[in-house]
């Protein structure tokens, strides 16, 4: 599969000198499913005038230094090329954000990826901790750091929910929420390096089968890799989920952010 899809159509004429710098406002992303990824390239140039290119992963470029941002949304497993040059890129200093199935059980079949990113995942009964999915929900992304710029600046959320947090022992709380119709929630990505990572959103959702209610701090974090940082986001099943403004504004945030202006740049606190 070969997947082009760029803003503007001039672009490539960019990549035509394997020695050329490309400028700071220019967004690779790599993917296996498009429309998602469509609307979120055309909210990025229409808001922030980033130049965006989409790719499959055979099309990935070698060398991923000359962009601002580059976007993971593979639901395969990644191939051994893409998987060495996503993790060199953020080591490097860029900024890797991982969407949804970035971060699935397809990856327990690539090496690196998932001790890179600092997630464990089993196979097992869900609610002995095995990874699993609540699909075809309300999904809601509840915002656990309302101070922080990637989850507040022109950020407008759709009111508040109960949550209580799953880092035990925690009280039960009125956060703010995005809410995602006919989406779908993950469960149970452990971490395994402890606290390195800023949680900035959990995720709460129903079993439609029983009833009952999962939340868990695993909707959103970031981290320092290297020079450079790395991102998770757990919404984007539908497209519509990159039809929410507010959340492509927070992805947006995540270029935009100024790490060296804010008091936890250092990814030390959960």
């Amino acid at each position: 599969m070969r997947l082009r899809w760029l803003l503007p159509v001039g672009f490539l004429l960019g990549l035509a000198s394997p020695a050329a710098e490309a400028e700071p406002r220019k967004v690779l992303i790599v993917c296996d499913e498009t429309p998602q990824m469509e609307a979120l390239a055309t909210f990025l140039h229409d808001e922030a005038g980033y130049e965006t290119q989409i790719v499959a992963q055979e099309d990935c470029p070698d060398s991923l230094s000359g962009y601002r941002g580059v976007f993971n949304f593979v639901h395969s497993p990644l191939t051994d090329k893409v998987e060495e040059a996503l993790i060199a890129y953020a080591l490097a200093g860029g900024r890797l954000i991982t969407l949804h199935h970035g971060i699935s059980s397809s990856k327990m079949l690539n090496k690196k990826w998932l001790p890179f990113c600092g997630v464990a995942l089993f196979r097992k009964e869900r609610d002995a901790g095995g990874w699993s999915v609540l699909g075809d929900i309300t999904a809601e992304l509840v915002n656990l750091r309302p101070g922080h710029y990637i989850t507040s600046h022109n950020v407008t959320y759709d009111g508040t929910t109960t949550y209580t947090p799953s880092d035990f022992p925690s009280t039960e709380q009125e956060c703010p929420v995005l809410r995602f119709p006919r989406s779908e929630v993950f469960l149970n990505e452990h971490f395994t390096d402890a606290r390195e990572k800023t949680v900035l959103f959990g995720v709460k959702g129903n079993d439609p089968e029983t009833g009952k209610v999962y939340i868990q701090d695993r909707g959103g974090w970031f981290q320092r890799k290297g020079k450079g940082w790395a991102f998770y986001f757990q919404m984007g099943h539908a497209t519509s989920d990159f039809q929410n403004r507010s959340y492509c504004q927070i992805l947006l945030n995540c270029l935009e952010w100024d790490a060296a202006q804010t008091d936890d740049s250092d990814a030390s606190g959960r």
